[in-house]
């Protein structure tokens, strides 16, 4: 524009463009196979005025994701708050390739229900892998609690992954 004050909506247009080259959503099956194949995820729950995120296994079936957990910070909060969200990373080959899900729900202890049992047995056979014959503790012991996240929200993108001018920031010609 000429002027030594940036243009705050080109710049704006300028960076969703970007952006737009960059990263693309995912399609409803990609969306059902990283869920289905992700081993780890990112629960985000909400401890007093602060969040709290930390890394679990889970299993996604039947539109629930499912996790088990041992009682401590992240059982309390949701307890407290049940809105949480969850992300869902994988990465590769190279440095910038990511496809990545995001779910925001509403958590529930459901230990003890039909829907429990089904859960926990798809939980146990999807780790089983891992784990072998002997699957840990939280997994299988009484003293640990089953949670399904009903979602509200699920969306999920991937990067457009390493190729030239990746990193390059946008020209003003865009």
């Amino acid at each position: 524009n000429g002027s030594l004050i940036p243009d705050r909506e080109s710049d704006r247009v300028r960076a969703e463009v970007w952006f737009n080259l960059l990263v693309r959503n995912l399609t409803d099956r990609e969306i059902s196979e990283l869920l289905s194949s992700a081993l780890v995820a990112h629960v985000a729950v909400v401890d007093g005025e602060l969040p709290y995120v930390g890394p679990l296994s889970f299993v996604y079936a039947n539109g629930v994701l499912a996790f088990r957990t041992l009682d401590g910070r992240r059982l309390a909060a949701i307890r407290q708050n049940p809105n949480v969200s969850v992300e869902v990373t994988e990465t590769g080959p190279g440095i910038a390739d990511w496809t990545s899900v995001i779910i925001d729900g509403t958590a529930s202890v459901i230990d003890g229900t039909a829907e429990a049992g089904q859960l926990l047995s798809r939980l146990v056979a999807k780790y089983r892998a891992a784990y072998g014959t002997s699957p840990p503790r939280w997994l299988t012991d009484d003293s640990s609690h089953l949670v399904a996240i009903t979602p509200n929200l699920i969306a999920g993108r991937a990067s457009g992954g390493t190729r030239p001018g990746r990193f390059e920031p946008p020209s003003d010609d865009v």
